[in-house]
């Protein structure tokens, strides 16, 4: 403690050196992935102001999507030897490296950013009242300054209704507001108003080896080869592969072959005039087997910074890596589909979500239902649209190589089934006409 004017003590104002040094250190590491909490958290909520100072530099150098570290830090604040984000970092290097979870520093910062403000308004509104002339004058400056701290601004998603009128004409009178993205099958587009939209979240739902993931990559490739950027996560197959599968599909060339290396002349000619057209392609494949929902948000937020972003699927759900191994199963599948739906809505894009169902419907005989989705709950309540894939590997005769898509949940229009052309030699869907059955 400090002596304060009047000789007692001045206690220090509430602050965690540990956290604030943890969360710098978490932000210049490179080995930590997901740095999303430096877009949120401010610099003035540091207690440490030299430490506040290397954080506003390195959110700076975060927002122009390049890479934090010390050094990429120095050279955005011109720092020279004896300049203060120098010397803090220097300080930063020599102290023992202890990183927390940066979500978790971050919200003891920034709680305890506000207790300070508190403090200080509490103090302020004291030596105000102790001058007033009444009760009702120093209860009426308490409101006034509690309401100044806290802000008079309306909080972020309260939207009056004049406003959302307003916000609902404007849509209506801008088509550019729209943002909608065709699916390859317009018998699919037809009941899902047009086809995936920004903002909502879609699930492909089906047991091992019913066409999920062929699903998503044909939903993403077509996205781009319509101009618009996307992205695959792939938790279960590697580049080449998924790259084989885009490949086949995109060129109608024989999968097998590519897998088995034994491209004949004709499918040669196929793929080299696929790939041809599609140079530049705006998709991005990510392979990465340990994938987690904050590193997805990473990658996804630096593509919309610098490339644009407009559909994003992940393959598959239930692979993903949860960020909290000591909660449930049912809670972790829980927090990934909701951080996954949260995202489609902060990008303003869609996201495909390729999930496995239970085998139920298979043993029973029967087509797939929404309780079939391994962990449902959370998965088909975050769900704007839910499509499980239907298709008996016995089919024979009219029925053969065909797919019943079973739109389970639809938030855009009606409940039902349609049916598509199961190209299995081309890792593809194709649309078919036909087959539209409404669910009673």
């Amino acid at each position: 403690m400090l002596p304060d004017g009047h000789g007692g003590p001045v206690r220090e104002r509430p602050n965690s050196a540990a956290d604030e040094w943890s969360l710098v250190q978490s932000a210049l590491s490179l080995t930590v992935e997901d740095k999303t909490v430096l877009e949120t958290l401010p610099a003035g909520a540091f207690y440490d102001q030299h430490l506040g100072e290397v954080w506003r530099h390195a959110q700076a150098v975060y927002q122009a999507g390049k890479s934090v570290t010390p050094r990429a830090v120095k050279v955005h604040a011109q720092a020279g030897e004896m300049h203060p984000v120098s010397r803090m970092l220097d300080r930063l290097a020599a102290h023992p490296v202890q990183l927390r979870p940066m979500l978790d520093s971050a919200r003891t910062v920034e709680d305890l950013s506000k207790l300070r403000n508190l403090l200080e308004t509490l103090g302020a509104v004291s030596e105000h009242a102790e001058t007033a002339d009444d009760y009702g004058q120093a209860l009426q400056a308490v409101h006034a300054a509690l309401s100044e701290m806290e802000g008079d601004t309306t909080p972020r998603g309260v939207t009056s209704w004049d406003e959302a009128v307003d916000e609902w004409q404007q849509r209506q009178d801008d088509d550019s507001t729209v943002r909608v993205f065709p699916t390859p099958w317009q018998s699919l587009n037809d009941v899902i108003a047009g086809g995936l939209h920004s903002g909502r979240t879609y699930i492909t739902g089906a047991r091992p080896g019913v066409g999920k993931s062929i699903m998503g990559a044909n939903l993403a490739q077509f996205a781009a080869e319509s101009g618009y950027r996307s992205v695959i996560f792939s938790a279960e197959m590697g580049t080449t592969e998924v790259t084989s599968r885009l490949l086949a599909s995109g060129a109608g060339a024989n999968y097998g072959q590519i897998t088995r290396h034994t491209i004949d002349q004709r499918n040669y000619n196929l793929i080299s005039d696929y790939v041809g057209r599609t140079a530049g392609l705006p998709l991005h494949i990510v392979d990465k087997p340990d994938l987690t929902l904050n590193y997805i948000r990473q990658v996804c937020r630096t593509l919309k910074r610098s490339h644009g972003l407009d559909v994003v699927f992940v393959d598959y759900l239930q692979l993903m890596r949860p960020e909290d191994t000591r909660i449930s199963r049912e809670q972790q599948v829980a927090q990934i589909s909701r951080g996954l739906k949260i995202l489609s809505r902060d990008l303003d894009c869609a996201v495909v979500i390729a999930c496995q169902l239970n085998r139920e419907s298979k043993s029973e005989n029967r087509a797939p239902r929404l309780n079939d989705l391994r962990e449902s709950g959370s998965i088909e309540q975050d769900a704007d649209v839910v499509v499980l894939l239907d298709r008996d590997d016995d089919q024979e005769g009219q029925r053969a190589g065909e797919v019943d898509l079973v739109i389970a949940k639809n938030r855009t229009g009606a409940t039902c089934t349609r049916t598509l052309g199961f190209a299995g030699h081309q890792a593809a869907f194709r649309d078919m006409p036909g087959g539209f059955t409404q669910n009673g």
